[in-house]
């Protein structure tokens, strides 16, 4: 099924930028199959060919893995143009142009346990200038690697076709619904323009409501994850929570959720930024 993008780019106050809507509200991925695989729809989803380009949206993790956004050259076609593919602990980037396949955390990494339930912030950006390839987690550079060998300008598909040798699929691979994932997506968007989207720019973006009540991540840096010197009002400290067999019932409290993040798992560890050198 084509899903319908508005064309015209609408102007950000927060960061200053112009973007494209692609979701603009909150959508479950559903299991599907060839007959109403989800695409966007191929007049207005606009061209990123010479510009600076970075797709963010909250995701919310409920399936093993698969496909987020992948741009191919039709929808008979299983030539992936570029793509941004989620697992249980690892994110990936594939583009049909060469045969890297570039990992952007370990399998397992804790830092990207995603934690059912909790809405994450994601910023895939691929910068023209420089040919680099950048992800973003909770409004923090979490990866970034630079193409050898070609320009990013070559990655979408056919920039200069309009008509169906350019489609972005959502939420699955084609043809049909190959490793096609269903978790939830909210607010998806594709900025566009001569300049990608800086880091400031990208951590408003992850940190601000959201008009579908989506908050600040649900994520905490490596020296602040720890549970507190803290009791509830029946006297349970940390230690407690974290010794009952059933979180979903002892855990069940706000207080208990963000004193003890640990004991309840309420918390996942946010990426930092990596060290500069």
């Amino acid at each position: 099924n084509e899903v319908p993008v508005n064309g015209t780019a609408v102007y950000d106050a927060s960061t200053g930028a112009r973007y494209h809507s692609l979701v603009p509200g909150t959508v479950a991925m559903t299991e599907s199959d060839e007959s109403n695989a989800r695409y966007l729809d191929v007049a207005n989803t606009p061209s990123f060919y010479g510009t600076g380009v970075t797709f963010t949206f909250w995701y919310r993790h409920r399936s093993p893995g698969g496909y987020v956004l992948v741009g191919q050259r039709g929808t008979a076609n299983a030539d992936m143009c570029w793509s941004v593919y989620i697992e249980d602990a690892a994110i990936y980037s594939n583009w049909g142009v060469t045969t890297t396949y570039p990992t952007f955390t370990d399998e397992g990494d804790e830092k990207i346990l995603w934690t059912s339930g909790a809405w994450r912030h994601i910023a895939w950006q691929f910068d023209v200038d420089g040919n680099y390839l950048r992800f973003f987690l909770d409004g923090a550079l979490a990866y970034q690697e630079q193409a050898e060998g070609f320009d990013f300008r070559q990655l979408d598909c056919d920039p200069n076709s309009a008509g169906p040798e350019r489609v972005v699929a959502l939420g699955h691979r084609f043809p049909g619904w190959t490793y096609g994932i269903t978790s939830d997506l909210a607010d998806v968007r594709m900025y566009t323009g001569d300049v990608a989207l800086s880091p400031k720019q990208i951590r408003t973006l992850a940190f601000q409501s959201s008009a579908d009540g989506l908050v600040s991540p649900e994520c905490l840096p490596l020296d602040q994850l720890r549970d507190e010197q803290w009791e509830d009002a029946n006297g349970h400290s940390c230690m407690w929570f974290h010794q009952q067999e059933d979180k979903s019932v002892s855990c069940n409290l706000a207080d208990a959720q963000s004193n003890c993040p640990l004991a309840c798992n309420s918390k996942q560890l946010c990426y930092e930024e990596p060290a500069q050198g």
